[in-house]
């Protein structure tokens, strides 16, 4: 059988740098899906849980996540893609659990 599902991005960004002091936040989370490559050490508040994440991790968020996060050690600096995505099973399909 053949399942077909379309991935639309909406907004895109490559080595997208924040200053040290400046913490990305979404508390209300947003209206799509969002992967980040992660290209230096972060921490994460997801529904105000602390993660620790390191270089080279690709995080990616369902829609309405609560999140924020910033680089302790320096500049933050990551790659990113918002998306829309038609199979609301397909990350399931792929065991990816939100």
């Amino acid at each position: 059988m053949v399942q077909l599902f379309s991935i639309v991005s909406k907004h895109r960004g490559v080595d997208f740098h924040r200053p040290h002091s400046e913490k990305i936040g979404h508390p209300e989370g947003i209206d799509v899906y969002l992967a980040l490559f992660i290209k230096t050490n972060a921490i994460f508040y997801i529904y105000d849980k602390f993660h620790q994440v390191r270089p080279n991790s690709i995080v990616i968020f369902s829609p309405g996540t609560s999140f924020s996060y910033h680089n302790p050690e320096g500049d933050c600096i990551n790659d990113y893609f918002r998306f829309h995505c038609s199979d609301p099973d397909f990350f399931k399909k792929l065991w990816i659990f939100f």
